[in-house]
């Protein structure tokens, strides 16, 4: 019989720890608040619910918890899970695919209780992913194809083949979805009906990709990292680190860069001029916004998570994960929090008060 079990143990166990010889006024206080975990259950796919979050195993059983570490429901789903999750305002959406017949299933399970709301059978393949638009709009990717829905609706907007060689899929924001080919090609698609807007080539092979303000970034395998304002077909501007451009993120007015040479840097977006750098002791394998003040990275084989001031890049502290917890696959941002996904469950830490 499946069991679960949760600690609360914000009362008397905190996860943070200083950094030796920085004033511990000057720390960050993130609060071990409880610790969720399941028999017969691996953590495959996380996401932030408010101050809860929802969990799922490779073979596409969703578990929701609640902001104190309840499990709610679990739903069991045919196939296995091959996509992200993505929450809307009353459903968890995800694909799931067959090993027997090679199909795969885009589906919406009912944020409240789990229970089935919607499926749509998708064209063979694999390694979906899935990215919220503006509004009510929902892509659902793999290198070979786009899918737009509505989720409101539950409409399949129009899906556009792309023969294998997508590399990116990137949010436009001003009526268009950016496409990134393999070959560094970036093809805008209008939002309303799939057509091509235009194109250009970034002259990259592009690894990473977001879009900020009027700009779209590309991050390549070779350390470049190019700005191209309005579509242009030109980088306003460009830098180039050491190695591969892993992860891109976004501070409101700043752009946030890993890389594998073992720094993450800062940027002006406006104009890509260097505000900060920070070398980590190696390899970034997770970058992730915790809020306006701080982002967290990991590193390969770290059993811990750096809290990096965005500001100035400065290393605030460290977030502990017990040796027991090395299979540590992610971070998932939540109110007034996070939570880090171990191998059958999830760790629910707190930067205010934990809810007893």
């Amino acid at each position: 019989m499946l069991r679960f079990s949760v600690f609360l143990i914000c009362i008397f166990m905190a996860a943070f720890q200083p950094l030796q010889g920085q004033n511990a006024d000057e720390q960050i206080n993130a609060s071990r608040c409880w610790v969720f975990e399941q028999d017969e259950f691996e953590v495959f796919e996380a996401v932030g619910i408010a101050g809860g979050a929802a969990i799922a195993d490779r073979s596409a059983s969703i578990i929701r918890i609640s902001d104190l570490g309840e499990k709610l429901w679990q739903s069991e789903q045919i196939g296995h899970l091959d996509s992200n999750l993505v929450v809307g305002d009353s459903g968890i959406y995800f694909v799931t695919g067959s090993q027997s017949d090679n199909k795969s299933w885009f589906r919406e399970i009912s944020l409240q209780t789990g229970l089935p709301v919607y499926s749509l059978e998708l064209t063979a393949g694999r390694g979906w992913r899935l990215t919220r638009g503006v509004g009510p709009l929902l892509y659902v990717f793999n290198a070979a194809k786009v899918i737009a829905f509505d989720i409101e609706s539950r409409e399949k907007k129009w899906d556009r083949p792309f023969n294998g060689d997508i590399a990116a899929l990137v949010e436009g924001g001003e009526g268009n979805v950016w496409v990134l080919k393999k070959d560094g090609t970036a093809i805008a698609i209008a939002v309303t009906d799939g057509s091509e807007l235009h194109r250009f080539n970034t002259v990259a092979t592009p690894v990473s990709a977001m879009h900020f303000g009027r700009s779209l970034l590309v991050g390549t395998a070779n350390g470049d990292l190019r700005s191209f304002r309005n579509g242009a077909g030109a980088p306003n501007w460009k830098f180039r680190a050491g190695g591969r451009i892993s992860h891109l993120l976004n501070d409101t007015m700043n752009v946030i860069a890993a890389s594998d040479d073992n720094f993450i840097y800062s940027f002006d977006q406006r104009n890509g001029s260097l505000r900060w750098k920070r070398r980590l002791g190696g390899r970034v394998t997770d970058l992730k916004i915790v809020n306006s003040e701080y982002a967290a990275a990991k590193v390969l084989d770290a059993t811990f998570w750096e809290m990096i001031e965005v500001r100035t890049g400065r290393v605030a502290g460290r977030v502990m994960i017990e040796q027991a917890d090395k299979s540590t696959f992610s971070l998932v941002r939540l109110d007034e929090g996070f939570a880090v996904g171990l191998g059958r469950g999830i760790i629910r830490y707190s930067l205010s008060k934990c809810t007893n």
